[in-house]
């Protein structure tokens, strides 16, 4: 009888020796190829070993997944040239190229002899940045630097913290030493690396756990000019921070957040070589893209990308570290309208801002051609106060109709005709972002005695000097009065966007606004020859002094730019005496200062019409009151002083 010979048993110590040993890597993966398809042969609700081990191979660390069409997980071999080399149309998105080129020339520019001081290799300084660090470099970190610098945020929050972690310290640092503009700066990192070994100067605090664990309340704290950095784990995944951030906390943003968003490639795919060569395969960008087509409520501030693809030349000429090889991935955007939806409030998703109808104001006239219909805020210039109210007639250059239909006297603030109007004065003074429940916020507001820095208003007047101004126009348009409308101290441009906006809700469509301002603060002590306003201080000049380029920005986030609004730039003395502007129904001052004020008198009072108003913001000023009894008693003027408030006053000439 033969006897059975039996092979000796391998044990598990000795399969995991052959195929850790590099002489048979080639062999075993060959041999794996073989054996996986049993285990992750898959059928829906079916009991199968993919099933039943999937968890376990997750334990384990790793992902033991298979290839097939529904797969999140693209098919290397098949991502074909035509694939990796498209660049996407965009559809819906406006990359403001020329706002992108003014960024570099006016902004870039100014802060370069900073920037310029990068290093290119480590220091000795443990938190000091350096451009060749794999992870955040050139261009990126150059861009960083300047909107840290320009924008001055106040408060910063980054998700996702690194070699950003150390330019965005060093820019806060800068501000707070050359500025005086104290920062809070939270990164938000549950693995922090090794630039968190030593103290980061300009970091204020470190939380160290998933964005997915931290309380939406903490984003709620970013207001206008704050900066929201991201840069997370790029895929998109039920659970994942991703969804965290595009659905939770960007809906929630206020208006005015700068927004930072790392590793976006658009309009191209991401790069080849980590797709087919380090198989990376991140799906961040194409839900990006997803979120900014037709999105009117954030805008585009910088691609990084988009600039390297189309307009490289530009980079070049203003980053020296800037080479072809070079793929910056930086993408900045911001929130130009406050969040609709969001959870517990009133939400009315057809909604638009003033001024941002595709249509513009013309489209009113076609009435029920307008596909927005009663969605509009703009809509008919009469529909859109009182849907019961006939359709306001056109104001002609010599209007021989009352351009108010169906009224005997002006509008009167409280009528529901004005509702619209009130809306916008409370968006602009950021009244409609207070708390219901902060009654000292609301008393405030309503005077015009807080800076209301945090939130998103684009002007410091307050809701009663707003309607002041709504009420004066009332009456200018009610009497047909001529000339255009003229404020000198625009600060943020939210009057001007407001007496803009008030020619389109009462159909005038032959006015101008004029805005008048030195767009750099109020004049320096040095500059000033009254000793009523020397010594005079009115806080951070980077708080008053708001770019012309901020305030256009405004504008055309309410479709006003270059829309029957023109600015003069410069300080007062020098220019207003040569304005263009030829009659003026309504003329506000906001000039603070004794002299300022008296060259806003003596520069532009000859050229109000009769009839026209003259409001008067800072009369509660002891140098602004004294420039203005001087100046009425000098003229005659013997039309009474009208008090708005505290400190607004007006009169009729």
């Amino acid at each position: 009888m033969s006897q059975t010979t039996y092979a000796p048993a391998i044990t598990e110590q000795q399969v995991l020796d052959y195929a850790l040993d590099p002489a048979n890597q080639e062999r075993f993966a060959g041999l794996l190829t073989k054996i996986l398809p049993a285990y992750t042969a898959w059928v829906w609700g079916h009991d199968n070993v993919y099933r039943r081990y999937f968890n376990r191979w997750q334990q384990a660390g790793f992902n033991l997944a298979p290839n097939h069409y529904y797969s999140p997980i693209p098919h290397a071999a098949r991502l074909t040239p035509k694939i990796l080399d498209a660049r996407s149309a965009t559809i819906g998105i406006d990359w403001r190229k020329d706002d992108q080129k003014r960024f570099l020339r006016e902004i870039c520019t100014q802060f370069r002899p900073e920037y310029e001081q990068f290093r290119e290799n480590p220091t000795r300084v443990p938190h000091q940045f350096y451009l060749l660090n794999g992870a955040f470099g050139k261009v990126d970190a150059e861009v960083l630097h300047s909107m840290i610098r320009h924008y001055q945020p106040r408060r910063v929050i980054e998700i996702g913290s690194g070699c950003s972690t150390l330019v965005t310290a060093a820019a806060l640092e800068m501000n707070r030493t050359k500025n005086g503009r104290v920062s809070r700066f939270t990164a938000i990192e549950p693995f922090p690396g090794s630039v968190f070994q030593h103290p980061i100067p300009g970091l204020t605090d470190l939380l160290q756990r998933p964005l997915e664990e931290v309380d939406l309340s903490l984003f709620q704290e970013l207001g206008e000019n704050d900066v929201l950095f991201i840069d997370s784990t790029h895929a998109v995944k039920c659970g994942g921070d991703v969804n965290q951030i595009y659905l939770e906390i960007l809906p929630r943003i206020k208006a005015g957040v700068l927004i930072h968003v790392h590793d976006i490639f658009l309009p191209a795919e991401y790069p080849k070589t980590w797709l087919l060569d380090e198989h990376v395969f991140w799906t961040e960008q194409y839900l990006v893209q997803a979120f900014l087509a037709f999105n009117r409520e954030f805008e585009v501030l910088w691609g990084g990308s988009y600039m390297h693809l189309e307009h490289s030349g530009e980079l070049a000429a203003h980053f020296p570290s800037y080479r072809n090889d070079a793929w910056p991935g930086s993408f900045w955007m911001r929130r130009v309208a406050p969040p609709q939806a969001v959870a517990g409030a009133k939400s009315n998703p057809g909604k638009l801002k003033l001024g941002a109808c595709d249509l513009n104001m013309d489209a009113c006239d076609l009435n029920d051609a307008c596909d927005l219909n009663d969605a509009c805020d703009l809509n008919m210039a009469a529909r859109i106060l009182n849907p019961d109210i006939d359709p306001v007639p056109n104001v002609d250059p010599v209007p021989d109709v009352d351009p108010v239909a169906n009224s005997t006297s002006p509008w009167a603030w409280e009528d529901s005709r004005a509702d619209p109007i009130r809306k916008l004065a409370e968006r602009l003074t950021g009244f409609d972002q207070i708390d219901p429940a902060d009654q000292k916020t609301i008393d405030l507001r309503t005077q015009g005695l807080d800076w209301p820095e945090p939130l998103t208003a684009l002007t410091m007047i307050g809701v009663k000097r707003m309607r002041n101004i709504f009420e004066c126009v009332s009456i200018l348009m009610h009497n047909h009065t001529p000339g255009d409308f003229m404020e000198c101290g625009i600060w943020r441009g939210g009057a001007v966007i407001f007496l803009r906006a008030l020619l389109d809700i009462f159909n005038d469509r032959n006015r101008t606004v004029w805005g008048a301002d030195s767009f750099d603060g109020v004049p320096p002590d040095e500059m000033r020859l009254s000793d009523l306003d020397k010594g005079v201080i009115f806080g951070y000049k980077e708080y008053l002094a708001v770019p012309q380029s901020r305030v256009e920005d405004h504008l055309r986030q309410y479709g006003f730019l270059n829309n029957r609004v023109k600015l003069i730039p410069g300080w007062f003395k020098d220019t207003l005496r040569a304005a263009p502007v030829e009659k003026i129904a309504l003329l506000r001052l906001d000039g603070d200062l004794y002299e300022s004020t008296m060259d806003e008198l003596h520069g532009l009072y000859d050229r109000v019409v009769p009839g026209g108003f003259v409001i008067v913001d800072d009369y509660g000023l002891s140098m602004c009151k004294k420039a203005v009894d001087e100046f009425r008693e000098l003229k005659g003027i013997k039309s009474p002083l009208q008090f708005v408030d505290w400190t607004g006053v007006y009169w009729q000439k």
